[in-house]
């Protein structure tokens, strides 16, 4: 399944070395909308995420962005079009956190091109958009994990690329930030039109700010479509192993995902 609008996939083998992780899998998503993709500890959204960010080559097949290639596009063409944000990054000590999102901006920029007005905008608009523009002078290591993660989000931003892919974005936040976050991400693309794609764990998370939903077990696509069409009980249990309650929130007009125990082995 591919799309000629929004990032897709064909015939897509992933892996490392001998390894296969991915094998002959393709997907379309959806333009303008946030994509969660799904799945148990080692299925390969990671390693998916990564193809789709042109950050790792595949094996064989190809991913596509508006219906062509990303293969051929140039390191920086890449990413004025599509932000990632990886697992664990790091900001060097003291590093303040206009500083951070400032790095954002390489993609539009020459290794001797002097700082212009509309890297100073695009700047400023991801600091305002993430909330930290009373924050930009603080260092980034002394940040709460949420005002840490939002500053790495502001990064992404100040790229200006309409393609957003994020791994496991809510990974060691609290509850609220959580919540913080992924709002964020939910916000960018109904008020901006942004294409959000992000690794998430937890079901409740993708049910109450996803659009679509892409599940994948052992390397395979179990169930791609709108939240309300893949988040079924019996996919659920078939790629987690789990049995869950899956029924209208009154409050939210979303869904509730309520796990109830273990399926029978």
């Amino acid at each position: 399944m591919t799309s000629d609008t929004g990032l897709s996939a064909e015939g897509l083998t992933l892996g490392y070395s001998d390894a296969s992780v991915i094998e002959d899998l393709s997907l379309a998503l959806p333009a303008g909308q946030f994509t969660a993709i799904l799945g148990p500890n080692g299925c390969g959204k990671s390693t998916l995420l990564k193809a789709l960010a042109r950050q790792l080559v595949p094996q064989a097949g190809r991913v596509l962005l508006d219906g062509k290639a990303i293969a051929g596009m140039g390191a920086k063409a890449a990413a004025r079009a599509l932000g990632l944000l990886g697992q664990g990054a790091e900001p060097p000590e003291g590093l303040s956190v206009e500083a951070l999102v400032q790095q954002g901006r390489y993609p539009h920029r020459g290794p001797f091109s002097p700082w212009r007005t509309a890297d100073s905008a695009a700047v400023e608009r991801a600091l305002q958009r993430t909330g930290l523009a009373d924050l930009r002078g603080r260092a980034v290591d002394t940040l709460s994990g949420g005002q840490r993660q939002r500053a790495w989000i502001a990064m992404v931003l100040a790229q200006e690329a309409p393609v957003l892919l994020l791994d496991e974005p809510t990974t060691w936040l609290d509850l609220r930030h959580q919540i913080e976050v992924l709002g964020l991400m939910q916000r960018l693309v109904e008020d901006e039109g942004l294409t959000v794609i992000a690794v998430l764990h937890d079901l409740e998370h993708a049910a109450r700010h996803a659009d679509h939903v892409v599940m994948l077990k052992a390397g395979r696509v179990l169930a791609q479509g709108p939240v309300n069409q893949a988040l079924r009980p019996d996919l659920l249990a078939q790629v987690f192993g789990v049995q869950v309650e899956v029924r209208p929130d009154p409050g939210s007009g979303r869904l509730l995902c309520i796990p109830r125990g273990l399926c029978d082995p």
